[in-house]
């Protein structure tokens, strides 16, 4: 069962060149149904699997997989003339089917008796009975019995093909295997939805694809989880009819899946059937034709979490408002001034209680915005770091960016740097930075609060230190650089910043040659990305005993990158892992 297990395995993860070669078995495109509901496709399984092993070197985990499937099997997965040996083409594709509630497996077959020889033994020491063809029968098709007699599976060789299958409970697996091999004339390679699949998602690499269509039962078990324990009762009424709503304009998913010796790379699509129904609401779509803001050039090199938003804020400017009225009770409700600034006069300060507050915020701000991961305070506990209870103190001990595009930055500034005032009312020291010239920042500022003197600090460290009560000096900033601005948490963040303004560091763009991550990083229009440094991480947890030998595998990653976005009314996900 293990030939079977790495099959699957191995085309679960990613892919090879997505070309068809001419086999010594057979094309086993050929027999991949019309109908299919779900595929996974794998072109050729020895580069698949040479490709894989190699992007994955390093990483014990694969390396005992491999061990252990040589020992159980006698095949070494990245040799071709060890797949032949058991009576597997390696040339040929492999394709995993699902269809009317059967799970399908179609590999190309070069030597019967051994391929045959090698699963019945599986099978068997699994508990299952095999009962094998009569003589004179065509084919050879097996058929693998539970304890309690129950027909699980199973399996038939001819022409240079093996198809497995697994049963549904109460069908019958030879009836599916029977319609495989007496297919009509088309496949799925010869559709039209093939070729609509391949225009969205490429050629290359393992393709994926999954239809999600009303009378398709793939529907139905997506929309089984919105029933999961894991959603409050409460919710699921509410819940249930919005993804319903969803799904139902979804055609199908497909993506390809493509791998290298130091990449993998893939795309899925999600396809609407309904005209002018765009996955993403339009109403969070942003309609500006404000320039696209370069909202990474100030970040430091070793950065380690870079994502940046393009969001319509009207929609969540109604839903805070909304919310603020169910804080702010019956008066809010009834839209006696305006909720938000009730609430927030009420719990932050009396100036806020302005009905205008909300407004003056967001139609300040484009809807560009950006959120960016430094690092953390080496002198911080592990404890300290995972423990949310304190705000204030895990805030100062992570270094963290939140990038601004605004409409009118000289305006901006104007409307809300004379409220720093409230600021100081609540216990902050506000400090303008001097001296730093007009082409690094139109203005840097630090923001503190419960900053001790030397000599308190120096008592402070005689008491015994409870974790989970200790609040440090809170340290903020703001950088504003034209129509931009950056808010940052942590104590030295700021400082990052500004040398990276400066030009004294390398800032983080120049740290990638992949097209997906400079789309990211740079100007492309996209609903949401993100850039994912492995070595900016490792710089950040250095000296630190990181559980589970993490430190290991992340050292053998360098970058991830990833955006959201829509072509038309679909929707679109790229992904990048290097190494």
């Amino acid at each position: 069962m293990l030939v079977i297990t790495a099959c699957v395995f191995v085309a679960a993860v990613v892919g090879s060149q997505y070309v068809t070669r001419p086999t010594a078995s057979t094309d086993v495109s050929k027999y991949v149904p019309a109908d299919a509901e779900s595929i996974l496709w794998v072109p050729i399984l020895h580069e698949f699997t040479s490709q894989l092993m190699l992007f994955s070197r390093g990483i014990q985990e694969i390396a005992l997989f491999r061990d252990l499937l040589k020992a159980e099997t006698g095949v070494v997965i990245v040799d071709p003339e060890s797949i032949r040996d058991i009576g597997v083409d390696p040339e040929a594709g492999l394709a995993l089917v699902w269809r009317s509630g059967h799970l399908h497996l179609l590999i190309g077959v070069q030597n019967e008796a051994r391929l045959s020889s090698a699963i019945i033994s599986k099978f068997e020491n699994l508990g299952y009975r095999v009962q094998s063809p009569p003589p004179d029968g065509q084919g050879a098709l097996y058929s693998a019995y539970s304890a309690s007699d129950e027909l699980r599976a199973a399996f038939d060789i001819r022409d240079g093909l093996m198809v497995l299958v697994y049963a549904a409970d109460g069908t019958n697996p030879v009836d599916a295997i029977t319609s495989i091999y007496e297919r009509g004339s088309q496949t799925f390679f010869q559709t039209d939805r093939y070729q609509d699949v391949v225009s969205k998602v490429g050629e290359s690499g393992v393709l994926l694809y999954s239809a999600t269509t009303q009378d398709n039962a793939t529907l139905a078990r997506l929309t089984q989880l919105t029933q999961s324990e894991a959603i409050p009762s409460i919710l699921r009424p509410w819940i249930r009819p919005a993804i319903d709503a969803w799904l139902r304009s979804v055609e199908y998913v497909a993506g390809s899946i493509r791998i290298g010796s130091c990449e993998t790379q893939s795309k899925v699509v999600v396809v609407s059937q309904s005209e002018g129904v765009s996955l993403i609401p339009r109403a969070w779509r942003m309609s500006s034709d404000l320039p696209i803001p370069d909202m990474a050039s100030i970040l430091p090199r070793d950065t380690v979490l870079f994502t940046r938003q393009e969001l319509r804020l009207k929609p969540l400017e109604n839903l805070l408002r909304k919310l603020a009225g169910l804080t702010g009770g019956i008066r809010g409700l009834l839209g006696a001034g305006d909720p938000t600034a009730e609430v927030l006069g009420k719990y932050v300060h009396p100036e806020l209680n302005d009905r205008h507050v909300v407004q003056d915020v967001f139609s300040h701000l484009t809807g560009h915005l950006s959120v960016a991961f430094l690092g953390i305070d080496r002198r911080a506990p592990v404890a300290e770091l995972i423990d949310l209870s304190v705000p204030q103190r895990w805030l100062n001990q992570v270094q963290l960016v939140l990038g601004l595009q605004v409409r009118d930055g000289s305006k901006f500034w104007a409307r809300w740097w004379p409220k720093r005032t409230i600021l100081e009312t609540l216990g902050y020291t506000i400090t303008s930075i001097p001296g730093i010239p007009s082409s690094v920042a139109d203005a840097a500022v630090t923001i503190r609060r419960m900053c001790t003197t030397r000599d308190r600090a120096r008592t402070t460290r005689r008491q015994p230190r409870r974790t989970g009560t200790r609040i440090p000096c809170e340290t903020y900033g703001i950088l504003r650089r034209g129509d931009l601005i950056w808010m940052t948490t942590g104590a030295e963040t700021l400082e990052r910043l500004l040398t990276t303004a400066k030009g004294d560091t390398a800032p983080m763009p120049g740290l990638t040659r992949e097209p997906l991550a400079k789309s990211v990083l740079g100007s492309s229009s996209m609903f949401f990305g993100g850039y994912f440094s492995f070595d900016g991480l490792l710089k950040a947890v250095e000296n630190r005993n990181l559980p589970g030998g993490a430190t290991r595998y992340l050292a053998q990653m360098f970058e991830m990158a990833f955006l959201l976005d829509t072509d038309g009314n679909d929707l679109r996900y790229e992904f990048l892992l290097t190494r």
